[in-house]
């Protein structure tokens, strides 16, 4: 882990405009949350932080997002090609329109 359990905080600026981050590793390592984010429209230098700190804690956490489908989509789709969700046993996906939404049943 890139950063020995210890809260930090990013402060990014893009065109003029102050985003900051802030990335707490989890207790139950090797997550970690990032706080103070809204994950719609990121700016690749906010996604390059968001991307590095995926890779030194495996598994992240972002809370109280307030996400359409499409933004999900989008966002997920900036780290990589997205798998479509199995077919349920009725023949259908979860989400219709929307093959790469899968709903976990609770």
């Amino acid at each position: 882990m890139g950063f020995n359990g210890e809260i930090y905080a990013l402060t990014v600026y893009y065109r003029n405009r102050e985003i900051a981050l802030t990335i707490i590793p989890s207790d139950a390592p090797p997550a970690a949350e990032i706080q103070t984010v809204d994950l719609r429209n990121r700016s690749d230098e906010d996604f390059d932080e968001i991307h590095r700190a995926w890779l030194d804690h495996l598994v992240i956490l972002f809370r109280r997002q307030q996400l359409a489908i499409e933004d999900l989509i989008a966002f997920s789709r900036r780290f990589g090609e997205l798998d479509w969700a199995p077919v349920q046993e009725t023949g259908r996906r979860f989400v219709a329109g929307h093959p790469e939404i899968y709903v976990f049943p609770t």
